[in-house]
């Protein structure tokens, strides 16, 4: 055979060139291999991308362009579980309920019930008012009291006129005498040491005490 034949079959291999060159060379295929599958991924998954968001356009156009469709429902591209959101049915715990005639009721808790304060306060029209503002107040309910009945005794104040729970002082017995004094329509006359009958000033006393207690004014 010719030697020359055997050179020209190995030209171009690597066993021709020295060892650190034919190294980088392979290196550098291996390289480009990597490169050349990496690229090849990237557009694989672009494309399925591009794919998957074609589709879902496509739907969400049709829903659009259905005048007589219902809410939009993302769910019905995409699961809920695709999206990380677990549906789990959790029961509730029964261990508290009881059944009374067919219903459930819960068990009702001891010692839970607070008890309303029965105490309550009460406000009177008097409180916070002078003992003068008070008897210009008590002078006024005679005087409607004695328009109404006719007249009434000085001894009875406490008993038909004057508010229950009001402590009638006696700066303000004084203040109500001197104010019903000075008054046109109300009249005052001495019964005895102590007792008086204030009246209508256009009534007569004796009958308005005969009307009052069933006596003549003398006796």
């Amino acid at each position: 055979m010719d030697p020359s034949g055997d050179a020209w079959s190995v030209l171009g291999s690597s066993m021709s060139l020295p060892s650190t060159l034919s190294n980088e060379i392979a290196k550098l295929k291996l390289a480009l291999r990597d490169v050349v599958l990496a690229h090849a991924t990237s557009v694989a998954t672009l494309t399925n991308e591009i794919a998957e968001l074609r589709g879902e356009l496509a739907g969400i156009g049709k829903i659009m362009q259905n005048d007589d469709s219902e809410d939009f429902n993302g769910f019905a591209y995409v699961s809920p579980e695709e999206l990380g959101i677990v549906t789990e049915i959790v029961k509730p715990d029964m261990s508290d309920v009881r059944h009374v005639k067919g219903f459930i009721a819960p068990v009702p808790e001891e010692d839970t019930i607070e008890e309303e304060d029965p105490t309550e306060v009460v406000i009177n029209w008097w409180d916070g008012m002078d003992e003068e503002g008070i008897s210009y107040e008590l002078a006024n309910l005679v005087v409607e009291h004695v328009a109404k009945n006719g007249g009434v005794q000085n001894n009875q104040f406490w008993n038909v006129v004057y508010p229950k729970g009001l402590e009638v002082t006696k700066g303000m017995k004084s203040n109500v005498k001197n104010i019903l004094a000075e008054l046109d329509n109300i009249s005052f006359v001495k019964l005895d040491r102590l007792r008086g009958l204030y009246y209508n000033s256009k009534e007569d006393p004796a009958d308005v005490y005969k009307r009052l207690t069933g006596k003549d004014l003398d006796s």
